[in-house]
């Protein structure tokens, strides 16, 4: 994303978000507005836990970025568009697997691996 301003990020979002969704925020302004585009948009105020009576919170979507960020600034130090996938593929990864063991990963990583190969020319193709 470019930057992130209103138009930058709603303009990311409208096509490729179904209209049909409720979308869930925190309540910074670049964010008003949503209702117009989607089924309902709703604000979490980070010092309450509920919106409209129901429990809603961002705490996962910001522990998740948290994540990919600290992994690009301190692992990776570059992303490029390219291959951005495959970094949020590794980050699903690791965010979907977050309360199993090393060996438990391990496991998964040469079962999910076998058949698959990744050669160099398919990556800079």
């Amino acid at each position: 994303m470019p930057n992130v301003r209103k138009n930058t990020r709603q303009n990311i979002a409208k096509p490729i978000v179904d209209k049909s969704a409720h979308i869930v925020t925190d309540a910074h302004l670049s964010y008003t507005g949503l209702e117009e585009h989607f089924a309902g948009h709703s604000t979490v105020d980070h010092s309450k836990t509920y919106v409209r009576g129901v429990v809603f919170h961002t705490n996962f979507a910001e522990s998740y970025h948290s994540l990919l960020k600290r992994g690009i600034i301190g692992s990776f130090h570059h992303v490029s568009d390219k291959h951005l996938h495959r970094y949020l593929a590794e980050f699903d990864r690791r965010w979907n697997t977050r309360d199993e063991n090393d060996g438990e990963h391990a496991v998964k990583v040469l079962e999910t691996g076998i058949g698959k190969r990744l050669t160099y020319n398919a990556m800079v193709a």
